[in-house]
């Protein structure tokens, strides 16, 4: 369940609910769930460990053998960190770079916590506008100050507005764009890491999945066809790689400044448009949704199927990758929205957020720094009936969170790996390989 939420104010819980309550709202577990559920990053990052790599690897470990298990992992590892760590040190300059080439105003310093979707040609009017402003009045390290010195010589005060917005839909574009590129780049690049490693270290010719399935000669004979054209197909990747996320950058640009009517023949834009706001990036660094699957399909999907040594390796990549796409980037967000829906309706529980639209038919769950600010707005109020239904929903977020994740990594983990590993066993036992 990816999330892009404000900052959440540290919860005074002292004097909340029963001493139970206390200890559950003061206790390390809530607290890292509270934070996992909040950081993009981490929420990503423990989704994929715990939802699919982990169990993968330790189900390739009994299902197969040792070194296929440690080549998954090495691979999982490098892709953890071409994805998801190594773009949170150089977003930081490409928001710097950016800023410079579209001449966006020095006197703020917070650019790009602006989101897409007040930049889009709907929103470019004078209320909109004057919005907009509001909203550059109380962001973070902004300040009514500066606004109005950035206004001060501005006889239509929309103008320099409006100018300012289209600047900044251009810089974020641009910052999408080399993010998706260098991320793209980087992924790209793991797989055939992954093949030179499991030569090289592990010393295994062929696809390691078939280790005791296949003598040395068939290895041999069944990577013949990837030996023979290796360099060929890591080139083509390579250019696709760079021409994609030009293409798909220009696309969410096109997309976002556009309106609803100019772009009502392309279903493909249309959905980027309906989506904007997960092309943001949360606190100016953290990729989002979006971002990420234009980095993995442009990036680590092209060398995830390029750098394949057999046919078996081949098909069962595909697989991962029709599981992959739904169940990474949605599966957990459905099963959670499942359960609080269920709890909703049952329990008496307060978790589904019927203030915002339901995304990609999922309805939106709040998370437990929502529910800690409902909570510290009831126990102001005194409101005592709705702090006891909030600890509540809480509680059951906190258990459907994790047993979101737990139900993801049995099937992108343990079910799809070994299913993965029956089928290239019975493909070998008909000499397909």
């Amino acid at each position: 369940m990816v999330v892009s939420v404000p900052s959440i104010q540290a919860l005074p819980t002292a004097s909340i609910g029963s001493p139970a309550s206390q200890n559950f709202l003061e206790s390390k577990f809530y607290k890292a769930t509270r934070e996992i559920q909040n950081n993009t990053i981490l929420n990503r990052a423990v989704i994929e460990l715990l939802g699919a790599d982990l169990p993968s690897s330790l189900t390739e470990l009994v299902g197969r053998n040792w070194k296929t298990a440690v080549e998954v992992a090495f691979r999982i590892t490098l892709f953890m960190i071409t994805s998801l760590f190594i773009p949170l040190l150089f977003i930081p300059f490409l928001n710097k770079m950016a800023a410079k080439k579209y001449n966006l105003p020095t006197i703020f310093k917070k650019h790009f916590l602006n989101q897409f979707e007040d930049l889009v040609p709907e929103k470019n009017n004078p209320e909109d506008n004057e919005k907009f402003k509001q909203k550059l009045i109380q962001q973070e390290q902004e300040g009514e100050q500066k606004v109005n010195s950035f206004l001060k010589d501005a006889s239509d005060q929309n103008k320099p507005i409006k100018e300012y917005k289209d600047s900044l839909i251009k810089a974020k574009s641009d910052v999408m764009q080399k993010d998706i590129l260098y991320s793209g780049l980087l992924t790209y690049m793991v797989p055939w890491v992954q093949v030179w490693f499991a030569k090289k270290i592990l010393g295994v010719v062929g696809y390691t999945g078939e280790l005791d399935l296949l003598s040395e000669s068939q290895r041999e004979q069944s990577t013949s066809w990837h030996e023979k054209t290796k360099y060929l197909k890591f080139a083509l990747g390579f250019v696709s790689t760079i021409f994609g996320s030009n293409w798909y950058s220009k696309k969410v640009y096109t997309a976002a400044t556009k309106t609803d009517n100019e772009i009502k023949d392309s279903i493909f834009l249309k959905f980027v448009k309906k989506h904007i706001k997960q092309f943001d990036y949360y606190k100016e660094i953290y990729v989002n949704r979006l971002n990420l699957a234009g980095t993995f399909l442009f990036g680590a999907d092209f060398g995830f199927l390029l750098a394949v040594r057999s046919l078996n390796e081949f098909i069962e990549r595909i697989f991962r990758l029709i599981v992959f796409w739904p169940t990474m980037f949605w599966g957990v967000e459905w099963v959670n929205s499942k359960f609080a829906d269920h709890s909703d309706k049952n329990h008496g529980t307060s978790l589904i957020d019927k203030s915002r639209l339901a995304e990609f038919g999922i309805k939106k769950t709040k998370t437990l720094g929502e529910l800690e600010q409902e909570l510290f707005a009831a126990k102001k109020a005194n409101n005592t009936g709705k702090e006891e239904t909030l600890l509540k929903s809480m509680k059951a977020q906190q258990k459907f969170f994790w047993l979101s994740i737990l139900l993801d990594s049995l099937v992108m983990g343990v079910g799809l790996t070994a299913a993965n590993i029956a089928g290239t066993k019975m493909r070998v036992e008909r000499g397909i390989y």
